[in-house]
């Protein structure tokens, strides 16, 4: 009998906290799920072997600040293969970067612990992290276009945020 009553207590209890509001580790993070919205990937292979990968995450949805500092500010995780013999950088004649056909204006390196990457949905230790500001024009799609080297390149969609 007390194995039937410890039985339903438990039960009731669970049933109980299935019903509160999510708070702490269950609770909505809604800056999060619009990172998600706004985050692309794109992969460069080669011979079935990934030579670079870039996740790029348009920032002027997710923060007022980018928005009234004009332009198009994306972060932009990159991934290059070590074997490729090419150095991750943005500075590296190996590496082009183009939004609707212009090059970016700003470009910063950030360090794993920068605030800004807690923005990012998808982050790791073995890719590089930037912060990197395009001029604003009239189309109403933003093309993000990357090009690794001789392997080939990638262009990422975003809608603009008006």
């Amino acid at each position: 009998m007390k194995k039937i009553a410890l039985i339903l207590l438990l039960l009731a209890s669970l049933l109980q906290t299935g019903c509160t509001p999510k708070k702490g580790f269950f609770a909505k993070d809604v800056l999060y799920e619009s990172a998600i919205v706004w985050t692309k990937k794109g992969d460069i292979f080669n011979s079935l072997e990934l030579k670079s990968s870039i996740v790029a995450t348009y920032l002027n949805p997710l923060k007022k600040e980018f928005r009234e500092k004009g332009g198009e500010w994306f972060l932009i995780s990159l991934f290059v293969d070590k074997s490729s013999g090419i150095k991750e950088s943005l500075n590296s004649k190996f590496i082009t970067f183009q939004l609707n056909g212009k090059a970016p204006k700003f470009k910063k390196k950030l360090k794993y612990n920068d605030e800004l990457i807690a923005l990012a949905p998808f982050r790791n230790r073995w890719s590089s992290y930037y912060l990197v500001h395009f001029d604003s024009d009239e189309h109403p799609d933003l093309k993000l276009f990357y090009k690794f080297s001789n392997y080939g390149e990638v262009t990422l969609k975003f809608v603009r945020c008006q």
